[in-house]
């Protein structure tokens, strides 16, 4: 069983102009993996890369790992 953490995902989007818009977004998962891919996801319109990944500490109860939920991975 594992803990989802909170993490502070630091990212910035690409735009084709050149111009990189910079953005911190909170998500929770299992692992810094999960995390990234939860980001992806969510802007998975827009060309995205990772600057930084903080985790900020465990939530919740802990949990099976599911491979079939995104995060929890």
């Amino acid at each position: 069983m594992k803990k989802r953490q909170i993490f502070q995902v630091k990212f910035s989007i690409n735009y084709k102009s050149g111009i990189k818009w910079v953005s911190i977004k909170d998500v929770y998962a299992l692992s810094e993996y999960g995390a990234v891919q939860m980001i992806k996801w969510l802007k998975s319109d827009y060309d995205i890369s990772i600057i930084s990944i903080n985790s900020l500490g465990y939530v919740g109860n802990p949990i099976y790992e599911d491979k079939n939920t995104l995060g929890d991975f």
